[in-house]
């Protein structure tokens, strides 16, 4: 009997023991490690419509004041002709031509402006661009620096092109092409 006894403790010991909970924990530590990423937003084609305003009005007759006397058919002895309209200054201005969104290390993106082509032409008649600019509405430059918004569209920082158009080499109506501008983005 006192066998039976050992072996009812021992086994009730052995039973005991197995329902014992056993646990181990270990904590893993997570990180996300991202790149710089820019995501840059624009349009491939801008045409302005120069109104006829711009340029002083449609069709025109102007009369520059009292005329000279024409002493012979290729001379003009006293007339003074002046125009008025100056042909070169303008401001071009393309809104919301680009957008920029992403992230960066620094938190900035640097978006800046250069030509390849600075002329438009239509046969011989030209227009001229120059002085091609960036602007967020706050900062206007050729290069400029403005925060990275992250990557939904709602927090993309929007942005124009501005330039200084000259018309004074214009001599025909219709569609002038060729000039281009290319819009850059980089994470800094």
């Amino acid at each position: 009997m006192k066998t039976l006894k050992r072996s009812l403790l021992a086994t009730a010991a052995i039973l005991a023991m197995g329902t014992q909970a056993h646990a181990a924990q270990g904590q893993t530590s997570v990180s996300f490690n991202f790149p710089n990423i820019v995501i840059l937003h624009y349009v491939s084609d801008v045409t302005f419509d120069i109104p006829a305003t711009v340029l002083g009005g449609a069709d025109q007759a102007v009369n520059e004041g009292t005329g000279g006397t024409f002493t012979t058919l290729t001379g003009n002895t006293g007339m003074a002709l002046t125009i008025n309209q100056t042909l070169n200054g303008f401001l071009g201005a393309a809104n919301n031509a680009w957008a920029v969104r992403g992230i960066t290390t620094s938190g900035n993106i640097q978006v800046s402006i250069a030509s390849t082509s600075l002329s438009a032409t239509n046969g011989t008649s030209t227009v001229a661009m120059s002085n091609l600019q960036v602007s967020d509405g706050t900062n206007t430059a050729q290069t400029i620096t403005v925060p990275a918004p992250g990557f939904a569209g709602a927090n993309a920082v929007f942005g124009n092109v501005l330039m200084t158009l000259d018309f004074s080499g214009v001599t025909v109506a219709g569609t002038h092409t060729g000039a281009t501008y290319t819009v850059t983005a980089t994470a800094i």
